[in-house]
């Protein structure tokens, strides 16, 4: 849904759509289905001096469900996403000479839109995605799935044993091994 700021002069307009966001799933292998997000605020013209975009500002917020995988235990779960916003809209992204240039606190917060018009879908997706978790997880309490057997075992337990050891280690475990007998076995005074 496109909104153009040429048609709110210096005025103001509010807005609240529910969205359905296709991109943002085919950019994350995490979500399972597009989000259907409701996205809603106001969009404040400011000063035109000749240019009704430049100084225009959207403050809103985002709210709706995302359909994700455990990346523990790779079950779907649902987790709500909340996100409130403040953009500055401004037609054309800043020139930058140096191409090692680092972003800084002054330089965030801005929203690039094209010819006077935000483009509503763009601006839902980009909160979405500042908003995906970089390891989603069912619970804080996730087993996940077990090594060896693949079995997830926040369902069922599993016999397996997870004893890795370091290779660097098994000299030791020999040397222990040779001074501590099998049980059952007891040492021979030539072993003393």
């Amino acid at each position: 849904m496109f909104i153009d700021i040429n048609d709110i002069g210096e005025g103001s307009l509010e807005f609240d759509q529910t969205l359905t966001l296709t991109r943002v799933r085919d950019d994350n292998p995490d979500l399972l289905e597009p989000p259907n997000v409701r996205v809603r605020g106001t969009i404040t013209a400011g000063p035109t001096r000749g240019r009704p975009a430049e100084g225009a500002s959207l403050d809103g917020r985002l709210e709706g469900p995302l359909r994700l995988r455990c990346c523990r235990c790779l079950e779907p779960f649902e987790q709500p996403v909340e996100a409130e916003f403040h953009l500055t809209l401004r037609s054309e992204a800043p020139e930058v000479e140096d191409p090692d240039h680092r972003i800084d606190t002054s330089e965030t917060g801005f929203f690039e839109i094209e010819e006077g018009q935000v483009e509503l879908d763009a601006v839902a997706t980009e909160q979405v995605f500042l908003n995906l978790p970089q390891k989603p997880l069912c619970s804080g309490s996730c087993a996940g799935l077990c090594p060896t057997c693949g079995i997830n075992r926040n369902r069922l337990e599993c016999d397996c044993r997870e004893e890795t050891v370091d290779p660097r280690l098994q000299a030791l475990r020999r040397i222990r091994d040779e001074m501590d007998p099998p049980r059952g076995r007891k040492r021979s005074r030539n072993e003393s």
